[in-house]
């Protein structure tokens, strides 16, 4: 092989040389040392070569400063001319340095590296370091992104449970629903998934839009209170109590229905329904710890004081099917309910630990 007009770019680029210098045999460390023997004019950037490869940062590796002075003094170093120390010794060739460093000690028998030698292996080194920043700057950037952590609460039957998010807002969580968000919010909006019933207080933030995820539902809003019930295999309802939010539907590319203070809407069966008008006391009752009956059907009012009490009734005889209870129970015990209602829905019951037995009387 003539390497008579190899520069140091050639050897550095070349895949038999990069694996003599780096993962060294006897075969190719006979074959370079022939090479140099025969082109001995060549050592100089046979040196310079083997000490960028040497030095070149591997991927989980920084170059330091030090280390780049240190680079530096060595091809200022391998550039000058060096007093040859003669020896006759026969030395087994071991590696790429071990070759080169007895070579080196032979008769110099070629004039001294140019300057224009020095610049070039200079502008190299300072080529090769660019490429080696951006090189590293890309890989930080590909690196893998840290996993989502998300936080969840969730409150069984007869629990109710108050926090704070992230960013000071506040939720009432009611008994037998769930939430979960990311820890800390993305940087664009805070994200909310909430699974059975939830009031809202929310904390002002134009830059980033507060969203309640309820299935294929949304609702989006900036600063302001509102309660949506989301409970599995039942309509969402979302309730403004103050300020303005967007309800809208994931799967459609309308704009959705905007809420002012006092407007409801229903999602169910795939539609929103209309803007109405409801009663704030009605619907923020739970969290001012009062069950509110208001001409309530019979049936949802037992499912009320299942969720609120964590019990389960059992019916031991049907209802009348146009059956309904009005009453209002300020954090009264269940006991006290069941005994109020009894009289006008003219029912009997036993409290059997975590199961009440109701009895309806005939008509």
């Amino acid at each position: 092989m003539d390497i008579s007009n190899w520069t140091v770019d050639d050897f550095v680029l070349n895949a038999e040389f990069r694996k003599w210098v780096l993962s060294p045999t006897s075969d190719l460390n006979v074959t370079w040392e022939k090479r140099i023997n025969a082109y001995p004019e060549k050592l100089k950037e046979i040196k310079l070569a083997q000490s960028l490869l040497i030095n070149f940062p591997t991927q989980n590796s920084k170059l330091t400063e030090r280390d780049k002075q240190a680079l530096w003094e060595r091809i200022d170093h391998t550039t000058e001319g060096m007093a040859p120390v003669i020896s006759r010794q026969k030395v087994i060739p071991l590696n790429s340095q071990s070759t080169i460093k007895r070579m080196d000690r032979k008769p110099a028998q070629h004039v001294r590296v140019s300057q224009e030698i020095k610049i070039a292996a200079i502008l190299l080194v300072s080529f090769g370091l660019s490429i080696l920043a951006a090189t590293f700057l890309k890989r930080e950037q590909l690196e893998p992104e840290i996993p989502l952590v998300y936080v969840e609460y969730t409150t069984p039957m007869g629990v109710k449970s108050t926090f704070l998010l992230p960013d000071s807002s506040t939720v009432m969580l009611n008994a037998g629903s769930r939430v979960r968000y990311q820890e800390h919010f993305a940087e664009e909006r805070r994200e909310i998934y909430l699974e059975g019933e939830a009031y809202f207080d929310v904390t002002e933030d134009v830059d980033r839009p507060f969203v309640v995820h309820t299935g294929p539902t949304s609702t989006t809003a900036l600063g302001t209170s509102f309660t949506i019930q989301a409970y599995r295999e039942k309509p969402v309802n979302i309730y403004l109590l103050s300020g303005k939010v967007l309800v809208a539907v994931k799967e459609r590319r309308d704009a959705g229905v905007f809420l002012v203070e006092g407007e409801t809407v229903t999602f169910t069966s795939g539609v929103l329904s209309q803007r109405r008008r409801f009663d704030p006391e009605k619907v923020t009752a739970w969290t001012q710890g009062i069950i509110l009956f208001d001409e309530t059907p019979i049936r949802e009012a037992i499912a009320t004081m299942e969720q609120w009490y964590g019990v389960t009734f059992r019916l031991e005889n049907d209802p009348p099917a146009n059956l309904r209870v009005s009453g209002k129970f300020d954090r009264e015990l269940l006991k006290n309910i069941l005994t109020g209602l009894g009289y006008s829905a003219r029912f009997e019951f036993e409290i059997l630990g975590d199961t009440i037995s109701v009895t309806f009387n005939k008509q």
